[in-house]
């Protein structure tokens, strides 16, 4: 497996947010579920058969690339036969995970591939690690690929739920922690796999609630993180040591916790919190919301109770938790499902198909871009 390249440096304006308005971009005729940046590219995922943009619309099964400066569709197509969950990017490849069976005109791919970054988008030879069931996280360090979601085994080797195909594209026979229900996200760095989604154990005993962090080399459940955390956890990122964590509800919220576990601030919303990216001393989140609270509290049923301020399934914070102006206003039944951040810009995608409080047709995806100096 070829190595990861690191993102290059973002502009040096800490504090200052992307704007609300988005650029012109492409825009899909289904919901954007996964996202992958990668030099001036960005990969989109999803539920959509066909993008558009300038130049006319082209059919896109489920998997796409774009200009991440212009936002136009690229020829890069392979094709995939269900939803595309979840991408991770190195210089050579593009890994999809999700719900298909087949991809790149019909190749047998069971929720889990490899696609080679090049413009005919060929699937990698001699690279086949089949999952039982779907794949809903992606993660590539130089440990190789770590695959996250509801499957059972991989490669046709018992896994459960989580896994990973080595650097040398072999399944790392030492690394194979067990989670009891699914894996929605991961993030990694150099010492630790964060693991996020609906389990209540890992490894087979250890009770893990939701959220946890484990050895990239043996998949042990590192002892001295232990958030106190009781939601089902959609999406994860890790800045400077801080864990900022997306999850569901009641209600949703935004969290950050420290390396012990020790939960910083929240912020909480009247709908589940599905993603979110960290950019230049600002958190910028997604779900499916339509308000922020003012405090923490939230009702049984997800209503936020000692007030509230508009934020149409799109918002952001400081790196403390206090609320930013950005403010795109999308009007989603169903939200955001995915962002990610670079060379100031915020990429996000979901289920909606107006911003700004329905005076902009943007279907389903979005570039914000940072100001100039």
């Amino acid at each position: 497996m070829p190595a990861p390249v690191a993102a290059a440096a973002t502009p040096a304006q800490p504090g200052v947010a992307v704007a609300s308005t988005p650029t012109r971009a492409a825009t899909f005729n289904g919901d954007v579920r996964a996202l992958g940046v990668f030099g001036n590219t960005v990969y989109v995922g999803g539920t959509f058969t066909r993008a558009s943009d300038a130049s006319g619309t082209v059919r896109r099964r489920h998997v796409a690339a774009l200009d991440a400066t212009t936002g136009q569709v690229l020829g890069w197509n392979p094709g995939a036969d269900g939803v595309v969950d979840a991408i991770a990017v190195t210089r050579s490849r593009v890994y999809l995970g999700g719900e298909f069976e087949h991809v790149a005109k019909g190749v047998a791919r069971r929720h889990l591939a490899a696609i080679r970054r090049g413009p005919d988008a060929r699937v990698v030879r001699g690279w086949r690690f089949d999952a039982d069931r779907y794949v809903k996280a992606l993660a590539v360090t130089r440990h190789g690929l770590y695959v996250g979601g509801g499957f059972t085994t991989v490669g046709g080797v018992p896994r459960q739920r989580l896994a990973l195909v080595g650097s040398r594209d072999r399944l790392a026979p030492r690394w194979k922690p067990g989670a009891n229900d699914t894996v929605l996200a991961l993030a990694v760095t150099a010492r630790r796999v964060y693991v996020g989604g609906l389990f209540g154990r890992l490894n087979g005993h250890r009770p893990a609630r939701n959220l946890a962090a484990l050895s990239p080399t043996t998949g042990r459940v590192v002892g001295n993180f232990d958030p106190a955390i009781r939601m089902p956890v959609n999406g994860l990122r890790v800045s400077d040591d801080v864990v900022y964590v997306a999850a569901d509800g009641p209600g949703g919220h935004l969290q950050a916790y420290g390396p012990a576990g020790r939960r910083l601030w929240t912020a909480s919303t009247d709908g589940a919190v599905n993603d979110l990216a960290v950019m230049d001393g600002i958190v910028y989140f997604g779900g499916h919301f339509e308000h922020v609270c003012t405090t923490t509290a939230v009702t049984a049923n997800g209503g936020c109770v000692d007030g509230q301020v508009n934020r149409g399934k799109l918002a952001a914070v400081g790196l403390k938790g206090r609320l930013r102006a950005w403010n795109p206003n999308a009007n989603s039944l169903v939200g955001a499902f995915a962002l990610r951040a670079r060379a100031g810009r915020v990429f996000a995608g979901g289920g909606w198909t107006t911003l700004n409080g329905g005076t902009i047709h943007q279907p389903h995806y979005a570039t914000f871009i940072q100001p100039r100096p």
